[in-house]
């Protein structure tokens, strides 16, 4: 009997595991929020950024407009920024120089920058030694961004510190030790790199902007603010492409009876540190036994890194058996979670920042050594027997009562026949037949006769055909016409 009971479990487990499989097609997605709205959830539209824009003037800067056309786009770039923003303008050439450092500058801070490039040399690595000394000396709370524009190769005159590769290292350290707070984009005004892998070593992950044609650092500028915001933002979630959610349970009563409800506590947690998490299709289910886990939300919004808590039942749905006595079973049993894991920041991030999201859908197991009990205790074996018992003489005493003994015997007869007497002593129900009548044979019926509480007797009569009389109280010694047939109550 054994195999049996082996195939019906192996193919339940079988069963559940299908069942709970993600099923993404029948999930509902949660409500997608724009990029604007991202922003400010994160706080990057409300984290103000320290700006360093280095601006090249060696002569070649005047060819081609580059030069104009930079201090045209930094008059709408800088309108653009937050009142909260600060910017650092350097222009470098031979030696770097701070135009201007403090608030949101004016259009009236593009003229101080030299009217015309007329540098003799390109010293990026003094341009980003200066940007690093003012980001270091800035507010550690704020986002910081250095731009490089430029359109030539590194070309330092030869007493600088950076003609030479050996003060690099020590600048590349600087830029590491600033952290993830700062960014580096670098706009190449003349085609190729132009300074950018400078900036990328100095400043680890740095953006190139590329130019189609000079005359496009306009629109560059003006749009830069936007794309610092989506550059801090891409690495804020980077890390969260591949979240989940982790789910974890209260500690189970070891030893818990699963053949009644076991109450514990479910924590959901995303594995995400700005990524909020929508988990839909929520189920539970006991492998190794048949069970259910029930009080499990449809679905449910998680932000990052806070615990939800959740309070479930969970109970086995195998019959518990007729069988007399009860036995308590070990069963090594497991607690299967499954659900559908997405969440409402994906489309907006995915087609405005270009960045593939893989979640991964909730599958979580936890094992769980609880017990099993069947069949029927003797406690509740021996309380059903006197519940039945009682039931018995219950009914046993309201019907002695509802038909008392009957006392004496009747006298019935009919008005053209002979009187019949009929004994009632002792018993609690009396039939006897309609004593024939001579003139008119063909009526029949029948009379049923009980007692009543003071020691009296009540008639009622069934003819053969129709409707049954309505009942009759026979007093003491006196005739009672009952349906055409005189009837005495004789008493003791």
């Amino acid at each position: 009997m054994a195999r049996p009971v082996l195939i019906t479990r192996a193919l339940a487990a079988v069963l559940a595991v299908w069942t709970l499989a993600p099923a993404p097609a029948l999930a509902d997605e949660p409500a997608q929020v724009g990029i604007d709205e991202i922003y400010h959830e994160v706080g990057v539209a409300d984290t103000p950024t320290d700006y360093v824009v280095l601006v090249d003037t060696s002569r070649s800067m005047a060819e081609d407009g580059r030069y104009s056309g930079v201090r045209s786009g930094l008059r709408g770039f800088f309108a653009g920024l937050d009142a909260a923003d600060r910017v650092t303008l350097i222009t470098f050439a031979e030696v770097p120089t701070i135009v201007y450092t403090g608030p949101r500058p004016g259009p009236a801070v593009i003229a101080r920058m030299p009217a015309t490039p007329e540098g003799n040399a390109t010293d990026i690595g003094a341009a980003l030694d200066r940007a690093l000394a003012v980001l270091e000396g800035g507010d550690t709370g704020a986002h910081g961004a250095v731009v490089l524009l430029t359109d030539g190769e590194h070309a330092p005159l030869a007493g600088s510190r950076f003609a030479s590769s050996t003060a690099w290292p020590a600048l590349a350290e600087r830029g590491r030790a600033l952290g993830e707070r700062v960014s580096g984009y670098a706009i190449p005004l003349a085609g190729g790199e132009n300074g950018a892998e400078l900036l990328t070593g100095t400043v680890p992950g740095t953006v190139t902007l590329a130019l189609a044609n000079p005359s496009e650092v306009v629109d560059l500028l003006d749009r830069l603010d936007e794309r610092v915001r989506r550059t801090e933002l891409g690495r804020l979630v980077a890390g969260d492409v591949n979240g989940t959610v982790a789910a974890t349970w209260s500690a189970f009563p070891d030893g818990g009876d699963l053949a009644s409800s076991v109450r514990v506590t479910l924590t959901l947690r995303t594995t995400t540190s700005v990524l909020p998490l929508w988990v839909s299709g929520l189920r539970g289910e006991l492998v190794g036994v048949g069970g259910t886990v029930t009080g499990l939300p449809e679905e449910i919004l998680l932000p990052p890194g806070e615990a939800q808590h959740i309070d479930v039942v969970v109970r086995s749905t195998e019959a518990a058996g007729l069988r007399l006595g009860e036995r308590t079973t070990e069963v090594p049993t497991r607690l299967r979670l499954a659900g559908v894991v997405s969440s409402p920041w994906t489309t907006a991030i995915e087609s405005e920042l270009d960045i593939d999201f893989a979640l991964r859908d909730l599958d979580s197991t936890a094992a769980w050594p609880s017990v099993w009990t069947t069949g029927l205790s003797w406690t509740w074996i021996v309380f059903i027997g006197v519940l039945l018992l009682g039931v018995l003489i219950t009914g046993l005493v309201t019907w002695e009562l509802r038909n008392p003994q009957l006392r004496g015997h009747l006298l019935a007869q009919s008005a053209d026949g002979g009187a019949q007497r009929i004994a009632l002593e002792g018993s609690r129900r009396v039939r006897f037949a309609r004593p024939a009548s001579l003139s008119d044979p063909s009526v029949s019926g029948e009379f049923v006769v009980r007692g009543t509480r003071d020691g009296g007797a009540l008639v009622t009569y069934f003819p053969a055909r129709g409707q049954p009389g309505q009942p009759r109280k026979l007093p003491p010694d006196v005739d009672v016409d009952v349906y055409g047939i005189l009837i005495r109550h004789l008493r003791p």
